[in-house]
C-alpha cells in the first residue's frame, strides 16, 4: 500500500500556443520565450493518491490478485492569457481567454482477479477471470463575474502585461457543473497449449459504461435558471480477443492477433454532445525472438485497423471561455489504420546495452484523406549506454537519437480584411519539416546506494514545434536542457 502527494504550483501559465500567423498573413516568428499570459496567471493542481494492491497465493500455482486506487484533485487558479486573434504591428491584436479554474475531481478504482494452472485434455493451460470497476466525478462551484475593465479581454500589448490586474469574482456555494464517467466490466482469459509448438488466447470483456455532465445557470438572484444535462450509456458491451503464437525455434515465436474496438469517448462537439463510441476491428501479425544467447531482443510486427466515429480536434470552434473544454468531431466511418513497426533491444557486447526501433503508422477517413497529421508517419529512435571498463567502471555513459517526419495541420490564415476591418481567414497547413534530436547521458554510481545523473537533452538546441495548428498556434518543443540528479537507495 502506498501514499502519493503533489502540490503543483506554475506562475505565468498560457494554457495555450504560440501564434503562427501574424494579422496580415505573415509569419509572426514568435521565439521559443514567448508567453502570452500575465505573471499572476496560474492553474495549481494538488492530487492526492492512494492505493493498495494484494497478491495472495492460493496454491497448486493459482493466485488472488486485488488492487484499489483513490485519488482527489484539487485546482483553484485564474488564467489570463493572450488565445486568440492575430499579432498587429503595435502588439495588438490578441484576445485574451478568461477563466477560474477551480474545482475537484474525485476517481476511485478497484479490480480483483484470479488466475493459475488447469488441465484439459492431457495438457495444461492457464486462465484468468476477474471483474473491475472505476468511476471518476467532478465538481466545479459557481462563480460570479465582479467588475471588470472595459474591453479587459483585448490585450492592448502582448509583449508586456504587466499593468493588467487580476480579475475578481465571487465562488459561490451552488454547483455549476458537474460530471460523472463509471464503467463496470468482467473480464475471462484462458492460454491454451495446443501442442508444444502451437498456443492459442483467447479472451474477452464484458460491462457497461455510463458517462454525464451537467451544467447549471443561474439568474442575477442565483436562483436555478436552467439546466443543461448531456448522457451516454452504453449497456451489455462484449468486446472478444484471440490470438495464436507458435514457436518456429526456440528462439523465435510468430503470432497473429485479433480484437474488437469499443471505445467509448467522453469528448463533446460543439453542441456539447458525447461523440459516439470508437468502434472497429484490430489485426496484428508479427514475430518476436532473441539473439546473441538471449542478450538480444527482436520484435518486428504489421498492424491494421479499421475504426469508425474517432474524434478530431475541432479548431474550428474556440474552446469553452469559462471551462477552458475542447470541442472535438468525430471523422465518420472507414477510418483505417496501418502501420509496421520494429524493435532490438538488449547487450551488444558485455556492459554495452542497446535499443533500436521504427515505426510506420499510417491513418486515413472514408473519403482516403490522412488523418492524425499531427503524428508523424515515420519514427526512428537509437539509445545506448555502456558501463566502463576497470577503474571506471562506476561510469556509466550514453546517448539516444530521435527522429521524425514532417507533421503538419489545417489553421486559419489572415489573407484581408473587410469593410468593417475585420481579418478574413483562409485554411492553410502549418507545417513541422522532420527533425532529429540528441540526447547524451552518464551516471555515476558512488556505492551501491548513492548514484549521481547528469542528463542533457537536444543537445544541439534543435528549435522545433512539438504542435502544429492547434488552434491557429503552436508549442514549441523543448529547448536544451541540463538535468544533475543525485538518487540514493536503501
Amino acid at each position: 500500500m502506498g501514499y502519493d502527494y503533489q502540490n503543483k504550483h506554475v506562475q505565468g501559465t498560457s494554457w495555450g500556443t504560440v501564434p503562427y500567423w501574424n494579422a496580415d498573413g505573415s509569419k509572426a516568428n514568435l521565439g521559443r520565450s514567448t508567453n502570452m499570459a500575465t505573471s499572476w496567471s496560474s492553474w495549481p493542481i494538488k492530487d492526492q493518491t492512494a492505493f493498495a494492491n494484494l497478491d495472495h497465493q492460493l496454491g497448486a500455482g493459482w493466485h488472488l490478485k486485488a488492487a484499489y486506487t483513490h485519488r482527489e484533485s484539487d485546482t483553484d487558479g485564474k488564467i489570463y492569457y493572450a488565445g486568440g486573434g492575430f499579432p498587429e504591428p503595435d502588439r495588438s491584436g490578441m484576445i485574451a481567454n478568461v477563466s477560474h479554474m477551480i474545482g475537484t475531481q474525485k476517481m476511485k478504482a478497484y479490480d480483483f482477479n484470479i488466475s493459475g494452472p488447469y488441465m484439459l485434455l492431457g495438457r495444461e493451460h492457464e486462465l484468468m477471470i476477474g471483474y473491475g470497476e472505476a468511476e471518476r466525478s467532478e465538481k466545479n462551484p459557481y462563480t460570479v463575474d465582479g467588475p471588470l475593465v472595459s474591453d479587459y479581454a483585448n490585450v492592448p500589448d502582448w509583449k508586456y502585461m504587466g499593468n493588467i490586474g487580476k480579475f475578481t469574482d465571487t465562488v459561490t456555494s451552488l454547483t455549476g457543473s458537474s460530471g460523472s464517467t463509471e464503467q463496470k466490466a468482467g473480464y475471462l482469459a484462458t492460454r491454451l497449449s495446443l501442442t508444444d509448438e502451437l498456443h492459442a488466447v483467447l479472451g474477452s470483456r464484458y460491462g457497461n459504461w455510463t458517462s454525464s455532465s451537467t451544467t447549471n445557470s443561474y439568474d442575477a438572484n442565483e436562483v436555478l435558471s436552467g439546466t443543461e444535462v448531456t448522457k451516454q450509456q452504453h449497456n451489455d458491451m462484449w468486446t472478444p480477443y484471440a490470438g495464436l503464437l507458435y514457436d518456429i525455434t526456440p528462439q523465435y515465436t510468430a503470432y497473429v492477433s485479433y480484437t474488437d474496438i469499443f471505445k467509448p469517448q467522453t469528448n463533446r462537439d460543439a453542441n456539447r454532445k458525447y461523440l459516439e463510441p470508437v468502434v472497429g476491428s484490430n489485426y496484428e501479425l508479427g514475430v518476436k525472438g532473441s539473439l546473441l544467447q538471449d542478450r538480444l531482443n527482436l520484435a518486428t510486427a504489421l498492424f491494421w485497423s479499421d475504426q469508425d466515429n474517432v474524434a478530431e480536434l475541432d479548431d474550428s470552434v474556440p474552446p469553452d471561455p469559462v471551462t477552458g473544454e475542447e470541442f472535438y468531431k468525430a471523422n465518420g466511418k472507414g477510418t483505417k489504420v496501418r502501420g509496421f513497426e520494429a524493435e532490438l533491444s538488449g547487450e551488444v557486447m558485455r556492459d554495452w546495452n542497446m535499443t533500436a526501433g521504427y515505426t510506420y503508422t499510417h491513418s486515413v477517413n472514408g473519403e482516403k484523406n490522412r488523418t492524425n497529421t499531427t503524428a508523424p508517419l515515420n519514427i526512428f529512435r537509437l539509445s545506448t549506454a555502456y558501463q566502463l571498463p576497470g577503474d571506471w567502471h562506476a561510469l556509466t555513459v550514453g546517448g539516444a537519437l530521435n527522429w521524425q517526419s514532417e507533421i503538419y495541420r489545417a489553421a486559419s490564415r489572415p489573407v484581408g480584411r473587410n469593410a468593417a476591418g475585420n481579418v478574413i481567414t483562409q485554411r492553410t497547413s502549418i507545417r513541422q519539416d522532420a527533425y532529429t534530436l540528441v540526447n547524451l547521458m552518464s551516471r555515476y554510481a558512488f556505492d551501491q546506494h548513492l548514484s549521481a545523473s547528469l542528463n542533457v537533452n537536444n543537445l544541439f538546441d534543435k528549435k522545433y514545434y512539438e504542435n502544429v495548428g492547434f488552434y491557429n498556434g503552436n508549442y514549441w518543443g523543448d529547448p536544451r536542457t541540463v538535468t544533475l540528479s543525485l538518487d540514493w537507495k536503501i
